[in-house]
């Protein structure tokens, strides 16, 4: 019988109620580690329990302190038959390799520290699960002509006019487009434009570090004035500045069995409701779905094409990157860029 993904996902499934119980005292221990020692993020937490969870899936639950060699060489060549990403079997070997040394060094097991490093991808492999793919994006263009094409009938339409405006004006993370307040909708009165302040009290921030996630000044007007009537319309609504910019607006039906649309205080948390507002907004312009994070890649693209090196830097700013070499080789997909960027500054955008 051949192995793939829904193989193992099946063998999740069939054995999530297993649990060896020496295992789970030491997995218990570690738990503090991740957090506080390593100072990671639920995510990460989460994603380090569940690589171990596969390991003890795969070995069928042996005693973590008969880990040896022959172990981990046949735990790597289960993984790899189940025809898993690089990437994913990486993050996967990284996570339980540092969860057995931890082990190790607290005397809770005694293991061989060359065995535990057997569980290593070779470095041609790593290369391989580090290398990105190239990722779709919209032109400016596809862009500007599904907001276009968006309706403004009923509330929920110029909430989400206003959020995919948003989206295509700065382009947030998707964590960070949920969770924006009205307060964080602030403008630059030096530079006569809007940004959104990403800050890590308000907005679940990427290594919690703020920024200001400028509004783009390559598209039109019209899409800024699409955010601020829906912020106007809150405000004279009674929402406070502490309130979510983009909140959930229930139907229900009334006494009278007539559909009613209300205005909650509480943000959209569901991502695959997020979705469902960009996938109708595309398909309505005949576009295919492209995922929301990839806006970042749109203005990432066209600042690089501009070749203004002082521009394409605020923009990678902007969008929270560390260098220029992330937004370079991760959003725009460019490995040779030397020729790309120039230092000449032509300021073609004054507000910048």
């Amino acid at each position: 019988m051949s192995l793939n993904k829904q193989s193992f996902s099946n063998l999740k499934e069939q054995n999530k109620h297993k649990h060896k119980a020496s295992n789970e005292r030491l997995k218990y221990k570690y738990r503090i580690k991740p957090k506080r020692g390593d100072k990671h993020d639920e995510k990460t937490i989460k994603a380090i329990f569940e690589s171990i969870r596969d390991f003890e899936l795969i070995t069928d639950f042996a005693d973590l302190k008969t880990f040896n060699d022959e172990i981990a060489d046949k735990y790597i060549n289960k993984l790899q038959e189940y025809d898993l990403s690089l990437s994913y079997l990486d993050r996967n070997l990284r996570y339980l390799k540092a969860f057995l040394h931890w082990l190790d060094n607290k005397g809770l097991v005694k293991l061989d520290f060359d065995h535990i490093e057997y569980l290593t991808m070779s470095r041609n492999e790593r290369s391989t699960a580090k290398a990105p793919l190239y990722q779709k994006s919209y032109t400016i263009n596809q862009i500007i002509k599904a907001i276009n094409l968006m309706p403004e009938k009923t509330l929920i339409d110029i909430r989400n006019k206003a959020m995919v405006s948003l989206q295509a004006l700065c382009g947030l993370r998707v964590s960070e487009l949920k969770a924006i307040k009205i307060r964080n909708l602030i403008k630059d009165e030096y530079r006569k434009t809007y940004f959104i302040d990403i800050n890590p009290k308000d907005v679940g921030v990427k290594n919690a570090k703020k920024r200001e996630a400028y509004f783009m000044p390559f598209f039109p007007k019209r899409l800024i004035e699409n955010v601020l009537k829906w912020r106007d319309y809150l405000l004279s609504k009674g929402f406070k500045k502490t309130d979510p910019l983009f909140p959930k607006i229930p139907n229900h039906f009334n006494q009278l069995n007539l559909l009613e649309t209300n205005l909650s205080f509480e943000s959209i948390k569901s991502s695959s409701a997020m979705k469902s507002i960009f996938e109708t907004a595309f398909k309505r312009a005949e576009y295919e779905y492209i995922k929301i994070h990839n806006f970042r890649h749109t203005i990432a693209r066209f600042a690089y094409y501009k070749k203004d090196f002082k521009f394409f830097h605020r923009v990678s700013l902007s969008l929270g990157h560390k260098g220029i070499e992330t937004t370079l080789n991760s959003y725009v997909g460019v490995q040779d860029y030397g020729e790309g960027l120039s230092s000449d500054d032509e300021d073609d955008f004054a507000i910048w």
